[in-house]
């Protein structure tokens, strides 16, 4: 369980980077209002991950990825 929650951790903290030297400073937040944001979504994702009893209940707390708009 320790492994899955790892990877799932290293996993966000990997994209979370990338995602923001393309997204630059988001309007009108603070560095510190952005790092509570992703804190609280690693936390919103450990306690999903902790509840699951099933792989479906853990593919679940997986949050759904925005969609790239088509040109």
């Amino acid at each position: 369980m320790s492994t899955v929650l790892s990877a799932l951790a290293a996993a966000l903290l990997m994209t979370a980077p990338a995602m923001a030297e393309n997204l630059g400073q988001p309007s009108g937040m603070t560095f510190e209002q952005v790092k509570q944001r992703r804190l609280q979504r690693i936390d919103q994702m450990r306690a999903c991950v902790a509840k699951a009893t099933s792989f479906e209940q853990m593919k679940a707390c997986k949050p759904e990825r925005k969609k790239k708009p088509s040109n």
